[in-house]
């Protein structure tokens, strides 16, 4: 191990010069990188926290039934309903950060860093909509009053495990 290589611009012996950019693109400014970037790990954490506890909170607020006006039914009563939807607000500015982050391509085992083919990977998925639709629940809760077995779907953020 050679500390003058460590130090070094060219990023030789560092994680990032050993992860081959898909392509040769040019990376854009403001990507958040999937590899060694604090800033893409502490958007991850937050995301995993608010899975850990939407998965513990959410059935709190279906298992007794109930709505947003009947909120006397769920244990924790309308706090319990305010902290869930806060986790989806979370949750929200994860998937939107998602857009911009760059991924590792699944057969060529190499960074893609190009907007228009991470909008296309994240776009184009299914599950992707599907998380998204578990962000906004709420909205029909509260709207329409219906029950909050609806939160049900929230068990889709699982797939991030």
């Amino acid at each position: 191990y050679d500390k003058v290589h460590h130090d070094s611009k060219g990023q030789m012996l560092q994680p990032e010069g050993l992860i081959l950019v898909d392509q040769d693109k040019e990376i854009p400014e403001w990507l958040f990188r999937c590899i060694g970037s604090t800033c893409t790990q502490s958007l991850d954490l937050v995301m995993l926290v608010s899975v850990i506890l939407t998965s513990i909170v959410s059935p709190l607020t279906f298992l007794w039934g109930g709505n947003w006006e009947q909120s006397s039914l769920i244990p924790g009563e309308g706090g319990l309903l305010i902290f869930d939807l806060s986790m989806d607000v979370l949750y929200c500015g994860f998937l939107f950060n998602r857009l911009n982050t760059s991924f590792m391509h699944p057969r060529r085992r190499t960074e893609v860093v190009d907007r228009g083919a991470i909008l296309y990977r994240w776009l184009t998925d299914p599950l992707y909509w599907v998380e998204w639709v578990s962000t906004v629940v709420y909205a029909p809760i509260i709207v329409f009053g219906i029950p909050t077995l609806v939160n049900a779907v929230k068990f889709v953020r699982m797939w991030n495990f």
